[in-house]
């Protein structure tokens, strides 16, 4: 008896490698794409100035070519802003307006989509160590997220779990409302009756009270003090 012959598997399409060339172009010739949806907090300025000094441009950014001698930036916007008259390298990618807002909205996202590896992010941390502060803060967020400093200390910062340890416990006490209500008043004498009947200063930047009336803590009058 003849053998049925076995369906093959299909082949997986071929992915498209859209990158037209590499080049390097200045950054002012570089336009941001106006719909550009992401933006960058002084502390991400201050780590990207940070990495560029101490190692340098190590990333091309993504592009696409207009025909007129500029260039749509895809992805790379805080890079190129922060180095308007220097030649930076480029992936110019040979891709339609609508197929950039693809990439546009997606390419940082897929990426920060990533989970942490602890025990190869701690290794890391525990080799690398960064003159410039706002890399340090970086990476110290990094282990503070990673959950890292549990386990040791990162770039010889303090372990704030060890500094703890033999210390009391803090018990924080309720110290909120035990019920809210809004008031509302027609008029401005009703305003001041109100004030009157229980008994507190009320003003037209009062946002709420207490009653009866809290005493504020004099915090001005609290330090900490060397037990030693």
């Amino acid at each position: 008896m003849a053998k049925k012959a076995q369906k093959q598997p299909e082949a997986a399409p071929a992915i498209r490698d859209r990158i037209e060339r590499f080049d390097r172009v200045r950054c002012a010739d570089l336009l941001a794409n106006p719909l550009n949806w992401r933006s960058h907090s002084d502390g991400q300025k201050a780590a990207m100035s940070g990495i560029l000094a101490e190692v340098g441009m190590v990333d091309a950014l993504l592009v696409r070519e207009r025909g007129d001698g500029t260039y749509d930036i895809i992805d790379g916007h805080m890079r190129a802003g922060m180095m308007p008259d220097q030649m930076v390298p480029v992936l110019v990618l040979d891709v339609t307006p609508e197929e950039a807002t693809k990439i546009l909205l997606t390419f940082d996202p897929i990426a920060g989509m990533a989970t942490a590896n602890a025990v190869n992010l701690d290794a890391l941390l525990r080799e690398v160590e960064f003159s410039d502060a706002a890399l340090q803060a970086l990476v110290s967020e990094l282990a503070t997220e990673s959950g890292l400093y549990d386990q040791a200390t990162v770039n010889g910062e303090t372990n704030p779990n060890d500094e703890w340890t033999g210390m009391p416990e803090f018990d924080q006490e309720d110290l909120s409302a035990h019920k809210r209500l809004i008031v509302n008043f027609a008029t401005e004498e009703d305003y001041r009756a109100f004030a009157a009947i229980i008994q507190q200063p009320l003003t037209d930047k009062t946002k709420s009270v207490w009653h009866p009336q809290k005493k504020n803590n004099d915090l001005k009058s609290m330090a900490y003090a060397d037990e030693n």
